[in-house]
């Protein structure tokens, strides 16, 4: 009615909880932006023209990864009819570059399978943050009286242990090499609580006193598979920049690492995880007998169990898949009820251990002639940057083909730090309980036998297999990495690979797998998932 007042009591608080943390990039971010007429991606800038993590974003990142933490999220906000308003404020990021550093342009492309070329429509480029860039985050939460400060002290200090051992990323493209952070070196979460119920304890927070420090544990709480890749490349090794320099056509890909500015080469996540990617499909397709590689490229990578370590796109209205649902659905997802998505082994960047200066390199980038780039060239000892010259063959004069010279700056004597992959079986848990609950409901299991097949697969068992064997093959040098792999570059000599957490502790030596694992229960579950994708591959030709 009008000119009737309602009374409306608000919530009252009996405590906050105020987080901050001081976060340092591990490696480049990407945060998307507005669409640009130059960059694919680009990356988000506040009114001020500073880069930025909205608020929403670091939300988004930090509840999924409670929630695949088991940690309870009701403080975040929920949906539905009984949904309630978030209790949480999360503040936005201004992210600090490397000082004289800047945003940095990268490229990527999807491979084609089949023709080992450049996929149709796969090619992009993005603008990312260098290694080095920090942020801070601010997290404040109010609990109402009566409602479950421990239970909320409980999980900001699971936050905060997770954002000190760099569990949580942010940003696009975190299985892919980007979005890695950690607490800045020197610096610490800091927890603090603030009675705010009473009097007191309200005119002691409005006055900026210190509120109560809340310890956090440092222990690292990963239950992830961490693996360590210790390696260097057995000859020349490089990823190719997005540019080319004056006197040379093709020069390594460097980006900035640290706070001076000084640069680095760089192997992209994505490098590493699509040589990777493309073993453990070729090992599935082998022992699957299947020879026939579908023609569109996103459905190339929906190998099954690959799909699952590694990730596929979902499907949209106009893929090809669409259009024909039941017949184009992978095998993996028919078998273990998961919908495609991001994969479970996520790939951080590889930058090498020499720093280069940025000047120096700017330098070798616009060399005018050859005297100007070997005066700079000759002056480094490791790593050791030599101009490779390169022809094509006319098959006819057998003389040099027209307009077929070119030349490579490769970069000899490289060490690398170590290549690191860490694998969240959360999402395989989750394929795990699908299987169980359609066993349950025997919705497609309308033959006992299979029925009782399905009921003993295990996803987990069996993707940690594909795993073992493409880090098995990667021990021995049969994964080459980089640029012009057919032509001579790109050769990896491993010292070893260590894999811990995740029930999965063992070590890889020139393809030798060295644990104490029951190594029986994976062959096992290897060969049973095997057996079912069989099957359902027979179901699928005879329909």
């Amino acid at each position: 009615m009008k000119g009737r007042k309602v009374k409306v009591m608000p919530r009252k608080l009996s405590c906050r909880y105020v987080l901050k943390a001081r976060l340092e990039a591990q490696t480049a971010i990407h945060v998307g932006g507005l669409e640009s007429g130059f960059e694919d991606m680009t990356v988000a800038l506040n009114g001020n023209g500073k880069p930025y993590i909205p608020g929403t974003s670091l939300v988004g990142a930090i509840k999924a990864w409670l929630a695949r933490e088991s940690m309870d999220t009701s403080f975040w906000g929920s949906e539905g009819d009984t949904g309630s308003a978030s209790s949480v404020c999360m503040e936005d990021a201004i992210i600090t570059l490397p000082s004289g550093s800047s945003m940095q342009i990268r490229d990527g492309v999807g491979i084609n399978r089949v023709t080992g070329t450049a996929a149709y429509q796969a090619k992009y480029d993005m603008t990312v943050l260098p290694r080095g860039s920090r942020f801070t985050i601010g997290i404040t939460v109010d609990i109402a009286e009566g409602g479950d400060c421990s239970g909320c002290e409980s999980m900001l200090k699971h936050l905060a242990n997770g954002l000190m051992h760099g569990l949580i990323r942010f940003g696009a493209c975190k299985t892919r090499g980007l979005g890695e952070v950690k607490i800045a070196q020197g610096k610490e979460a800091s927890l603090k609580k603030f009675d705010i119920g009473t009097r007191e304890g309200m005119i002691a927070f409005l006055s900026d006193k210190a509120g109560v420090d809340v310890p956090v544990d440092q222990t690292d709480i990963s239950r992830s598979v961490i693996i360590n890749i210790n390696w260097n490349p057995a000859g020349p090794m490089m990823v190719r920049a997005g540019y080319d320099g004056i006197v040379v056509d093709s020069i390594p890909l460097l980006e900035p690492t640290n706070e001076k500015g000084e640069l680095a080469l760089l192997l992209p996540g994505s490098s590493i995880k699509g040589a990777m990617r493309t073993r453990a499909e070729k090992i599935v397709r082998t022992m699957l007998g299947d020879d026939a590689i579908p023609i569109d490229f996103l459905d190339q990578v929906k190998t099954p169990l690959a799909d699952l370590l590694f990730g596929a796109a979902a499907e949209t209205e106009n893929s090809s898949s669409s259009h024909d649902p039941e017949n184009h659905l992978s095998l993996s997802v028919r078998v273990y009820k998961i919908k495609p998505g991001s994969g479970s082994a996520s790939f951080a960047d590889c930058y090498g251990v020499e720093k280069i200066p940025s000047s120096e390199w700017v330098e070798v980038a616009n060399a005018t002639d050859e005297e100007a780039l070997n005066n700079v060239v000759d002056k480094r000892c490791k790593p050791r940057f030599q101009e490779a010259y390169h022809t094509a063959i006319d098959r006819w004069t057998n003389a040099v083909n027209k307009s077929a010279l070119y030349q490579v700056l490769e970069p000899h004597l490289a060490e690398w730090e170590p290549i690191r992959i860490v694998v969240d079986t959360s999402r395989l848990r989750k394929a795990m309980a699908s299987c169980a609950d359609s066993i349950a409901n025997n919705s497609d299991n309308s033959h006992p036998a299979n029925a009782q097949s399905n009921a003993n697969l295990n996803p987990i068992a069996a993707c940690h297999a594909l795993l073992l064997f493409t880090l098995r093959d990667f021990s021995r040098g049969d994964i080459p990495l980089g640029f012009a792999v057919n032509r001579g570059m790109g050769d990896i000599s491993v010292t070893n690979i260590k894999i811990t957490g995740g029930g999965l502790d063992c070590e890889i030596k020139n393809g030798v797998i060295f644990t104490k694992m029951d190594m029986v229960a994976l062959k096992s579950a290897w060969n049973e998932a095997l057996e079912a994708l069989k099957r359902e591959g027979e179901k699928t030709c005879a329909a």
